[in-house]
């Protein structure tokens, strides 16, 4: 990664579909063999190399590449940069990944945002050596070269406990009448290794069924993706992002400090996620901002939404109305918004082992009386209501 300053970095990567996360596997790669020991940059360069590598793949995979996904790109990266940062310094979900695992991902993310910003700046035609210099090297008198404005990328990579050695490898809603089912099967790996985590996770067909999603989208909308805790949600948003270049809005990183700093007032829990004070004083405002957030992108560029939302979905059914309508209408959202809603449905016994697997504090309650939780919450009729209310179900088994 980033060594002292003056130093090359070396960051291993695979480029392509077997990236650390998606297109930005390949930035990752250009990033890091550009940055070198020489006291200038050539900062057209690299981004004309980042350029040609995000337009390959936004032809690839049918989207446009605006100034607003270009932007929104930088926050998004910049969200799965410190939820990364988060789970490698033992403050998040670590997701069964190993220290030296979360630690790869925290690099990547790094030349993940860096690459979206360098790729930014081209597009504008900012003179980053000018304005690095203005903004940067002017407040160092004793530094000649280009590393100094790296120093916070350094200083953030070096946080934390970090392994020796070098880095693992690694369309408008349709209705009821045409609400499509599809039939899972059991999960492959079937060569796919944009997240090792996706191919155990979902089902090959519950992939398929995930592209075919997007295709209903135009260059923008929303597709929201609901279900249990447990069901596949967040590996089918990294999924779909890493193939179609979405923007992801993961509901468990939106605010979990905030969640977690509540509850412990609340109820002295702050994994709590399943009492009647988080779901009538917590929930409700996490789930407002997070679908405001979504719906106010969603009007220019493809977004990925996900969360449990089972309170929207019993809301949706004991109103009749379908889920999206229901989405719209609490973040006052156009009508010709395109939202597509998604239920990912796993059996109990499944959802019961994926949660023993991730290790969730969250979920620490749910196993220990398994039984309980799952006659009050997996067996309430909330399946029921979700195969009412939604657009499309995916059989994740």
């Amino acid at each position: 990664m980033i060594g002292p300053l003056g130093s090359r970095i070396a960051v291993t990567v695979t480029g392509g579909d077997g990236g650390c996360s998606r297109v930005e596997g390949c930035t990752a790669m250009l990033v890091a063999s550009r940055i070198r020991e020489d006291s200038a940059m050539d900062w057209d360069g690299l981004g004309r190399q980042l350029d040609a590598v995000s337009r390959a793949y936004a032809h690839r995979h049918g989207f446009r590449r605006t100034p607003e996904w270009l932007v929104l790109k930088i926050a998004e990266e910049a969200g799965e940069l410190v939820q990364q940062f988060l789970a490698a310094t033992g403050q998040g979900r670590a997701r069964g990944k190993s220290p030296a695992e979360l630690n790869d991902s925290l690099d990547c993310e790094i030349a993940d945002l860096l690459g979206h910003t360098i790729l930014l700046a081209h597009h504008r035609g900012t003179d980053l050596q000018a304005v690095l210099d203005r903004k940067w090297l002017r407040r160092n008198e004793t530094s000649e070269s280009l590393a100094s404005p790296l120093t916070a990328l350094q200083d953030l990579a070096s946080v934390g406990t970090r392994p020796q050695g070098p880095p693992s490898q690694k369309s408008s809603p349709v209705s009821m009448s045409e609400t499509t089912e599809w039939a899972g099967g059991n999960a492959a790996h079937n060569g796919d290794q944009t997240d090792m985590e996706t191919a155990t996770v979902l089902s090959t067909p519950a992939k398929n069924a995930l592209i075919e999603c997007v295709g209903r989208l135009d260059g923008r909308g929303l597709i929201v993706l609901c279900g249990f805790p447990g069901s596949g949600k967040s590996s089918a948003a990294r999924y779909l992002a890493a193939r179609t270049g979405a923007m992801v809005l993961d509901k468990d990183a939106f605010a979990p400090k905030l969640e977690s700093a509540v509850m412990a007032q609340l109820t002295g829990d702050p994994d709590d996620r399943d009492s009647d004070a988080y779901k009538s004083v917590v929930a409700p405002h996490i789930y407002d901002g997070l679908i405001a957030m979504a719906t106010t992108a969603a009007a220019r560029v493809p977004v990925v939404m996900d969360g449990p939302f089972l309170s929207f979905i019993r809301a949706a059914a004991d109103a009749r109305v379908q889920l999206a309508d229901y989405v719209k209408a609490r973040a006052g959202a156009p009508e010709s918004l395109p939202v597509i809603t998604v239920w990912l449905d796993s059996p109990a016994e499944q959802i019961h082992t994926r949660m023993a697997a991730r290790h969730a504090e969250r979920d620490a309650s749910k196993l220990a009386d398994w039984p309980a939780y799952e006659a009050a919450v997996l067996n309430d009729g909330l399946r029921e209501a979700a195969h009412a209310s939604v657009d499309i179900i995916i059989r994740n088994y």
